[in-house]
């Protein structure tokens, strides 16, 4: 009977840690030094044997091989590569809970910066605020909000326009959200899509997204 009793624990503990959340990551504040890097700069050059020295959370220096007596903060980092941040142009945060797994997730393979580029239920607004308060880390995010589509839409939750006064209005929305680009989809009309453009490029927001099935009206250009 006991026996049975402990296996019953450790396989509810087990099945707790397969489905509970990760750890939250913090960076440190303190100082690092990371030696022997390589540092690859895209364009330019790749050079190696550099020393990096982190000052809370930023590079506050790159320099060559250091030979200063090592310390508890340095690490040791031959045959490690350092570029800049990865940049995902196209992703979609999932909802809650799953939100703060993603943005771990894109830091641990070097996403740094996020352009999620539709989402459906306003989590976004919450996840970018949290990780730029530092509740949680993450990559910066640039985000659309919801995508802008015709009548039926593609995917619930999408924002749908029928003409130009409505075109209008959902730019503003996404203004006051504080969205950082309009997506547009491809059941928009042509002449509602152009309102739209029209509308965003008041606000110097760009607009990406699907061409229309009746097409793109010349002059108007969709990242």
């Amino acid at each position: 009977m006991v026996a049975l009793i402990l296996l019953a624990v450790l396989l509810g503990t087990s099945v707790w840690r397969l489905f509970a959340p990760p750890t939250l990551t913090v960076p440190p504040a303190h100082r690092l030094i990371f030696n022997d890097a390589i540092v690859i700069n895209p364009g330019r050059d790749t050079t190696p044997w550099q020393t990096l020295t982190i000052e809370s959370g930023r590079i506050a220096s790159i320099t060559g091989a250091d030979t200063t007596p090592k310390t508890p903060e340095t690490m040791a980092c031959r045959g490690c590569f350092v570029l800049p941040g990865l940049i995902d142009m196209h992703g979609h945060f999932p909802n809650a809970p799953d939100h703060r797994l993603f943005a771990l997730l894109f830091l641990a393979h070097g996403v740094t910066t996020v352009r999620d580029a539709g989402n459906f239920d306003g989590q976004i607004w919450t996840t970018r605020h949290d990780i730029q308060t530092g509740v949680y880390p993450g990559p910066r995010i640039a985000a659309c909000g919801p995508l802008l589509n015709g009548d039926p839409p593609l995917w619930p939750g999408s924002r749908v326009v029928h003409n130009a006064t409505e075109a209008r209005q959902a730019v503003t929305e996404r203004v006051a959200e504080g969205a950082d680009c309009v997506k547009v989809y491809s059941n928009l009309t042509s002449g509602t899509l152009a309102a739209i453009v029209a509308a965003a490029v008041e606000h110097n927001l760009p607009v990406i997204g699907s061409e229309p099935r009746q097409g793109t009206p010349r002059g108007i250009a969709v990242a």
